[in-house]
């Protein structure tokens, strides 16, 4: 099992900070932890990664996810989050 901290997520994707590298174009299943929520449950394909031949300097490891499978309540429960905390 792999651990990761989100840097970027839309309802499309997320962007994953992880030092350990997944497979590209392989679907996982990630538990989405949201503070003061019940966390998410949802696939997602890996579409890429900056983690091949990673520069040890790098800020952000880490891996690109596309949702393959989220339902339409989740999708307008992520959108709501988001919405509520535009990035600075």
């Amino acid at each position: 099992m792999a651990v990761g901290e989100s840097r970027n997520i839309t309802v499309s994707g997320i962007f994953v900070h992880c030092a350990e590298p997944l497979r590209k174009d392989k679907i996982y299943q990630m538990i989405l932890g949201i503070p003061r929520q019940n966390p998410l449950l949802v696939k997602g394909r890996v579409i890429w990664s900056n983690l091949d031949g990673l520069d040890p300097n790098s800020t952000f490891p880490g891996m690109g996810f596309f949702f393959i499978q989220l339902s339409e309540a989740d999708k307008k429960f992520l959108n709501d989050i988001i919405s509520a905390h535009p990035q600075k």
